[in-house]
């Protein structure tokens, strides 16, 4: 405990024990000086907060860094891009996105696909008229909305019903 902590803390109990001691200044000083000791603290605590937050969320590591990777946090969210690459030409796209703790809600920021269906712990993406091409990457960036301090990670992609993150054993 620090030495201004402990003169402090002298000169509450002095001032709670013999009240008459001080003038009525002397009472408004150390009254003053406990709020500002109090909005200090909720300051320190608001900002310890915050940034645990934001370091629970720039620590998280994509399972699948070449398709997906977390771009920006911030309290409550997580924003995401994902890179849609088929060995196929494909005409409608489905993408089923997988967490593994609940979301509040997802939202497609370069609306290439439309929100079709949400659970808990899965978002169902999906555009009929989307067309893929073969070998030709496509990013899909989004934001996830969640609630507390239990943030939610992406575990899992599928593109038209194939896993491809992680990648299946086919």
């Amino acid at each position: 405990m620090s030495c201004d902590m402990r003169f402090f803390l002298l000169e509450e109990l002095f001032f709670i024990a013999f009240p008459l001691a001080f003038s009525a200044d002397d009472q408004l000083g150390v009254q003053y000086l406990a709020l500002d000791y109090a909005i200090k603290m909720m300051k320190l605590l608001v900002a310890t907060v915050l940034f645990s937050v934001l370091v629970l969320v720039s620590s998280q590591k994509s399972i699948c860094p070449d398709v997906f990777e977390y771009t920006a946090s911030g309290p409550g969210h997580w924003e995401g891009r994902l890179n849609i690459l088929s060995e196929y030409k494909l005409h409608g796209t489905w993408i089923r996105l997988i967490f593994d703790k609940p979301i509040e809600s997802l939202q497609v920021q370069n609306n290439l696909l439309d929100v079709v269906n949400k659970g808990r712990n899965e978002v169902l993406l999906k555009k009929n008229d989307l067309v893929l091409l073969k070998g030709k990457p496509v990013q899909v960036q989004f934001k996830v909305s969640y609630e507390g301090n239990d943030v939610p990670a992406l575990v899992g992609y599928r593109l038209n019903a194939r896993d491809i993150c992680p990648p299946s054993d086919e």
